[in-house]
């Protein structure tokens, strides 16, 4: 396989990750939310530490995958390799972490 075929499915499969993660971050978001609403209203639920813990973790590995994808940018800039379309918008951002 050559390197524009490699540098492809990599695009692909970190842009599944990055919006893998968005969406956790997301669903997490919703159930922290839905145990402090069912903590008020009957008392009988914990506080969702662990699930905030577990969103803390997925936050982590989401600015890390920001960064990777800020390195392979930067990779693809110095080989002048880089794909024939840009990244999406949130390439400033990308900017910004790295």
């Amino acid at each position: 396989m050559n390197d524009s075929i490699f540098a492809m499915r990599i695009a692909r499969q970190l842009s599944r990750c990055e919006h893998g993660t968005d969406q956790l971050i997301i669903d997490t978001a919703g159930l922290v939310s839905e145990m402090a609403s069912a903590r008020l209203e009957t008392e009988t639920f914990g506080t969702g530490q662990r699930v905030i813990d577990a969103q803390r973790a997925l936050v982590s590995a989401q600015t890390d995958l920001i960064r990777a994808h800020a390195d392979l940018l930067k990779i693809g800039e110095e080989r002048g390799d880089m794909l024939i379309r840009p990244c999406p918008p949130a390439q400033e951002r990308l900017d910004q972490v790295a």
